[in-house]
């Protein structure tokens, strides 16, 4: 197994090395997002709400995350005009990847390369999670009460399930608000990216 994981790790630098622009596919990572985790999200706060008792602690959470779906999921026809856009940006990246790279110079595609960058540290926390202050990655980071835990944003996830499971009202207090918190977090960082975005086309 660690042969495969070292091989997978090989391919993965000499991929990066050898591309003239960072492979970053942002239209899989919106896909990824609106379809599966938002819902994820969605569909656990429903679980836990289902439990009656604890809807006055989740409640906080619920409006952060409703705010961070009219940032980035489909919901009315305005929102419909966004996400197209944020699409079709995406695929104008892709395409310019395979059939433009050739033709730019070389200090145009460190500048792509720097936007790029920009784009993804939009997705940073410099203070880490709860728990783990080395997990700075506000998508994709290890769950810290459960490393087999394969959701994104596993923070969000840890939140819900700890108010699920807590018994004590002055923790579900801190629970509530970390929730609210976390889902703000990256609320703000999906905003940051589409301002990238929006910077990244106006070349």
């Amino acid at each position: 197994m660690h042969n495969a994981v070292a091989g997978m790790f090989i391919e993965m630098i000499v991929k990066f090395t050898e591309s003239k622009i960072l492979p970053y596919d942002l239209k899989e990572l919106i896909d990824n997002t609106i379809f599966d985790y938002l819902p994820r999200i969605h569909a656990h706060l429903a679980r836990a709400e289902a439990n009656g008792n604890l809807t006055d602690f989740l409640e906080p959470g619920q409006k952060q995350f409703q705010l961070l779906e009219k940032t980035v999921q489909v919901r009315d026809n305005l929102q419909k005009e966004k996400i197209t856009l944020f699409q079709e940006l995406s695929e104008i990246v892709h395409k310019r990847n395979v059939t433009k790279l050739t033709e730019l110079p070389f200090e145009a595609r460190i500048d792509e390369n720097n936007r790029l960058i920009e784009f993804e540290k939009c997705f940073i926390n410099p203070h880490g999670v709860p728990g783990n202050p080395q997990a700075r990655h506000l998508l994709f980071h290890p769950s810290a009460d459960d490393w087999y835990n394969g959701d994104a944003i596993s923070q969000v996830h840890d939140m819900i399930s700890r108010i699920e499971t807590s018994l004590n009202e002055q923790k579900l207090n801190h629970y509530s608000k970390r929730l609210a918190k976390e889902i703000a977090l990256v609320n703000v960082a999906f905003i940051c990216a589409k301002h990238s975005l929006s910077d990244f086309f106006t070349l």
